[in-house]
């Protein structure tokens, strides 16, 4: 359940924080190839672990409209 004190939900929708994470988890999937081709596999391994919690995020930002956001769209009647 999404609380309504949470800024993210209040400033952009579920579809487009799910577009957010996803570029944030492709480019720290980018800085995780850096890494092993400078060849720090330890770093790697760190952050290639991390960049999955971007996949985390992604998967928990719902897109079907809460009651709450389809209140402030439509007018009751």
């Amino acid at each position: 359940m999404q609380s309504d004190n949470n800024p993210l939900v209040n400033l952009m929708t579920p579809k487009i924080r799910a577009w957010c994470y996803a570029i944030l988890f492709l480019a720290s999937l980018v800085f995780s190839l850096f890494q092993a081709a400078d060849g720090d596999w330890l770093l790697f391994v760190g952050s290639l672990l991390t960049s999955f919690l971007g996949l985390v995020a992604t998967a928990n930002a719902s897109v079907t409209p809460t009651a709450s956001e389809i209140d402030r769209v439509l007018p009751p009647e």
